[in-house]
């Protein structure tokens, strides 16, 4: 017999045995060449020799031209680890499977956030789980997503990273109140607390004013600081007390000022002239205006009496609480009596 040589015919399994590719070996098994990846081929095999070629043997079932192995899966969402002005640096964990091919290396995208269009960042495989990415823009807000590759092609993206602003850490910010002062109202002779929060890098400067006078720690003013919390508080307060208290926050960055009002809160007081704290007389007929000044606040409401009687409803009598004046028009002997003047708050 002369040599014998073995013929092998495919075909994809659409195409069925049409267009088909022949080939010749002496071997029992052959490498077939040029088959497009993931399609379907059906082979079958016949053996030859110089009296002809036999009946063909025709495979099971079709076969997927592809690798002996598949993608990889995911790899894990990246963590930034390190922000700066112009840069970020990621890291993230190996997929949970290689596909069952080696992990060759990663490619690592970026987008601004709120954004759809993914941009890679490396033109190389990066071998590593982590990488540094340059060039970012400063302030700006960027997501990442890495793909593992093996042999077999891509894996599908990871989760997108956490949106991370490229920010350096060690650059100036302007303070900021995150609670600012408050209007205070406070009883005379107590104290009155004053608090706000306030945040900044590097750590901002504080100082206290009272109207345009800067005020220090003393006697009279107690300021204390605690954490970003700055505190001042006025002790034994009275008239004077009364204006409007300011704190500026400073660095490098610059500066912001929160104001607010000191209100003082007083009893009633009355504070009747010398001329009426005795007996006082008058013609008979005569128009008498008796002015009694008073402080108090709130604004006191006030009430003129006489023996027990309000004297809101006589007309004769005519008050403006402005000053707390009573005028009496018309004077007759049944009003030559006590009147007593009362403050309500």
């Amino acid at each position: 017999m002369t040599r014998a040589s073995t013929l092998l015919k495919s075909a994809t399994t659409v195409e069925r045995l049409q267009r088909l590719l022949t080939l010749k070996s002496s071997d029992t098994s052959i490498d077939v060449q040029g088959l497009y990846e993931n399609s379907q081929y059906l082979f079958r095999v016949a053996a030859v020799t110089e009296n002809g070629t036999g009946d063909f043997l025709t495979a099971e079932s079709p076969i997927v031209a592809k690798m002996p192995f598949d993608a990889p899966d995911s790899p894990g969402v990246p963590d930034i680890t390190e922000v700066g002005g112009d840069f970020a640096s990621l890291t993230w964990d190996k997929p949970r499977s290689d596909g069952g091919g080696r992990i060759q290396g990663y490619w690592v995208e970026k987008r601004e956030a709120g954004t759809e269009n993914w941009t890679r960042v490396n033109n190389q495989l990066c071998i590593t789980n982590m990488i540094n990415i340059p060039n970012l823009i400063e302030d700006r807000q960027y997501e990442f997503r890495v793909f593992a590759q093996n042999e077999a092609g891509l894996s599908k993206p990871s989760s997108a990273s956490r949106p991370v602003k490229i920010k350096d850490p060690d650059a100036a910010e302007v303070p900021e109140f995150t609670s600012g002062l408050k209007k205070v109202q406070a009883v005379e002779g107590k104290s009155a607390r004053f608090e706000c929060t306030v945040a900044g890098n590097p750590k901002p400067d504080i100082q206290w004013y009272k109207g345009s006078r800067e005020i220090f720690d003393n006697d009279k003013f107690e300021i204390k600081t605690e954490g970003d919390n700055h505190i001042l508080i006025v002790k034994d307060v009275y008239g004077e007390d009364a204006d409007e208290y300011s704190v500026r926050a400073s660095n490098k960055g610059g500066s912001r000022v929160s104001r607010c009002q000191l209100e003082i809160r007083s009893p009633p007081k009355i504070n009747v002239p010398p001329r009426f704290r005795d007996v006082c007389t008058f013609e008979k007929g005569e128009t008498v205006t008796l002015k009694i000044p008073f402080t108090g606040n709130p604004k006191p409401t006030v009430k003129w009496i006489r023996d027990g009687q309000d004297l809101s409803g006589v007309k004769r009598l005519v008050f403006q609480l402005s000053s707390s004046p009573l005028v009496v028009v018309g004077m007759l002997m049944v009003d030559i009596t006590k009147l007593l003047l009362s403050l309500l708050l």
